[in-house]
């Protein structure tokens, strides 16, 4: 079965990130690095990945597209892998300010 994950940072009091705004994201030049890890029960190792994203990626009031669907005539859940890095306009809570 395929899955696909949205890997959340909650920007709380505790999170590095919290009352940070853009212009201060801009001018500490910051990166971000994540580390995913997990393991495959299927080939029993454990799988990684590394990446990075530097402050001019960052992507301000946006969420990512759902990428998945129920067909109601197979009953199956269809991954629309096409909308894999799609965003749009965010809907709940804004986690940073546009505002500078």
């Amino acid at each position: 079965m395929v899955l696909n994950w949205t890997v959340v940072h909650i920007i709380d009091e505790n999170s590095p990130f919290f009352n940070l705004s853009q212009k201060k994201i801009d001018e500490a030049q910051v990166e971000i690095i994540i580390l995913v890890k997990g393991y495959d029960e299927y080939f029993s190792t454990y799988v990684q990945q590394r990446t990075s994203y530097m402050y001019e990626e960052i992507e301000y009031d946006v969420q990512y597209v759902r990428m998945f669907r129920n067909d109601e005539k197979s009953k199956r859940t269809i991954l629309e892998l096409d909308k894999l890095s799609e965003v749009e306009e965010c809907k709940g809570k804004r986690i940073f300010s546009k505002g500078r």
